[in-house]
């Protein structure tokens, strides 16, 4: 199912009412009605359905008084019919697979749970005396807070995306991965963590698995997958991930179409193609170009998805790209977190990989936080500490616990944490909002043996590459977009990996310390958009619902500028877009 809305309190009117107006925003804000709901004695229980869905999610009732529901993509589809038949709740959550917001109870309490890494967004808040727990924050906003909170709001300009457990708005927060939040008594009584991360990140010791138990695990989890969805479409570009995941499918004969996305001569798309006519798939190539009318539509839709925590002019391509799919496939299954296999960011920790104590926060935050410093400029609020003492203190944090760990588990921790959790898992939820969008290395047992592979097993990309290979060696052996072949490099092969030589030449040159010509500014291509005369009206700074969030001057010099031929701030734009058309939506 799509979304969940648990409301908890000791007043029973005061339950019924918060749900019946929570209800009537989630219809009118995110275009969803309930397709089933409960009224327990202290509890208030509602689903609501996907917007490309066969049949309608219902909660599961059981003879002695105990409910279930939950929302996402999980596995076994039929989960919440066995958490609400007992008791056992936290040894049920603990073997769902996917991403999900589960809730179970009786008449006098209720336990929300989240899944490993939360990628599936979930929000609470306490609105008149009652807790609600709901998978969208903009409802929670529009049904009683309207303040922003000014943290979020810096993180999603700089970035993007909003960290930790904050959200765009005070008095919300985003729900913590891996734990069961017990409601009792009108109150969250009780928080328990049923899976810790840093229990599965390698702590140096030699590892207990190899190649052969992770492409094992991987094909178990695409198995899984396309039990449940016969007619899923694979993603395939021309990286390792997809096609690790690609090659579980064909040990398993489960894959019957791919799809890309890209023009004629993107090196995704020329590689994906020529993979599946070795394999005879059916392949498909979503272009991305469209109309400004299109773009506009579809970036409009996108907030009902994102809840403003993503820019929608960037998920109005991804919507589009879905909804095309979802009405022909079953499901969408993907490579993401397939980058705990390489090493992901591990680039930052040369040349001490693998060492204990060499973990510099300041300069993972400096790298990987603070490519667009200036659009947090706009704001006119002052803050305590710098954009970079910020995300210094949300790196440290994410590593909290590993002080006897290798740097590389620290990054990881990051990585998994704040990129995957909060980045990647926003697009997940909203993706989950069209349809089942899979991503089999989030499911748990692969994802455990990946990270508690020791560091020089996944350095330099071998273990995706002793993946693929143990998987499929053909499939190993074609050439990824970078022009070498995805297998292990040995003499034999040597050659092949020729192109390998240029780009790692090409990435070395740009850290040399040399004078380079500024690179000429890009065409702008949102000129189009401001043909829109409601963006035209969103953008003017006389009538900005959002205006008090920005200092005048700077804000009238950046949409000036924005409207130029070249333009070089172009995610930024999104963001104050995707913020003010937040702030109309809350309002009404």
């Amino acid at each position: 199912m799509s979304q969940l809305l648990v409301v908890h309190g000791r007043d029973a009117e005061a339950v019924r009412a918060v749900t019946d107006d929570a209800v009537a925003l989630f219809a009118a804000l995110c275009g969803v009605r309930a397709a089933d709901r409960l009224d327990a004695r202290c509890t208030s229980i509602v689903v609501f359905p996907r917007m490309h869905a066969e049949r309608a999610p219902s909660i599961a009732r059981h003879d002695e008084g105990r409910w279930a529901a939950a929302a996402g993509v999980y596995f076994p589809e039929d989960a919440a019919t066995a958490l609400a038949s007992n008791d056992r709740f936290a040894s049920r959550v603990a073997g769902l697979e996917g991403i999900f917001v589960a809730a179970a109870g009786d008449d006098r309490t209720a336990s929300v749970a989240t899944d490993r890494l939360g990628s599936l967004h979930a929000y609470q808040s306490v609105v008149r005396g009652c807790v609600v727990v709901a998978t969208s924050s903009m409802v929670l906003a529009a049904l009683g807070f309207k303040e922003w909170d000014l943290d979020g709001c810096r993180d999603f300009l700089a970035t993007g995306t909003v960290f930790e457990s904050r959200t765009l708005f005070r008095g919300i927060e985003k729900l913590e991965p891996a734990t069961i939040h017990q409601l009792r008594d009108g109150v969250v009584a009780e928080r328990t963590r049923y899976w810790v991360l840093p229990a599965v990140l390698n702590d140096g010791a030699p590892s207990r698995d190899d190649a052969t138990s992770l492409a094992d695990a991987l094909r178990g989890a695409v198995e899984t997958a396309v039990r449940a969805h016969p007619n899923a479409a694979f993603d395939l570009t021309g990286g390792y991930d997809s096609r690790a995941v690609l090659g579980a499918a064909l040990r398993t004969n489960a894959v019957r179409n791919t799809v890309v996305v890209g023009r004629d001569r993107d090196p995704d798309v020329v590689v994906s193609s020529a993979i599946a006519r070795e394999y005879h798939l059916g392949h498909e190539q979503h272009r991305p170009d469209r109309d400004a009318g299109e773009w506009w539509r579809d970036a409009k839709r996108a907030l009902a998805l994102c809840d403003g925590e993503y820019d929608v002019l960037e998920y109005a391509n991804i919507l589009a790209v879905h909804e095309r799919l979802a009405s022909r496939f079953d499901a969408s299954v993907n490579g993401s977190n397939g980058e705990i296999c390489r090493g992901f960011w591990w680039g930052l920790l040369f040349p001490r990989a693998g060492e204990r104590g060499h973990f510099d926060a300041r300069k993972v935050a400096a790298a990987r936080f603070l490519a667009e410093p200036q659009a947090a400029d706009l704001l006119q609020a002052r803050f305590d500490e710098p954009l970079l003492d910020h995300f210094e203190g949300a790196v440290r944090r994410a590593t909290a616990g590993l002080e006897h760990h290798p740097n590389t588990a620290h990054m990881d921790a990051v990585y998994l944490t704040m990129r995957m959790q909060r980045w990647q898992g926003r697009i997940a939820s909203a993706t989950s909002r069209i349809w089942p969008s899979i991503s089999p290395f989030v499911f748990r047992e692969p994802m455990e043996i990946a990270l508690g592979m020791p560091a020089a097993m996944r350095l330099r990309n071998r273990m995706a590459r002793r993946l693929i290979a143990q998987l499929d060696p053909r499939l190993a052996a074609m050439p990824l977009a970078q022009g070498y072949p995805a297998e292990p490099l040995g003499l034999r092969n040597v050659y092949r990996f020729w192109p390998a030589v240029t780009e790692l030449w090409s990435k070395g040159r740009k850290k040399l310390p040399i004078v380079r010509a500024q690179a000429p500014a890009s065409a702008n291509p949102l000129l189009p958009l401001w043909r829109e005369p409601e963006v035209e009206d969103l953008l003017d700074p006389a009538r900005m619902r959002t205006a008090s969030l920005y200092e005048p001057a700077r804000l009238r010099a950046f949409l000036s500028a924005a409207r130029a031929q070249t333009f070089g701030r172009i995610a930024q734009l999104g963001r104050v877009l995707t913020l003010e058309l937040l702030a109309r939506a809350v309002a009404t």
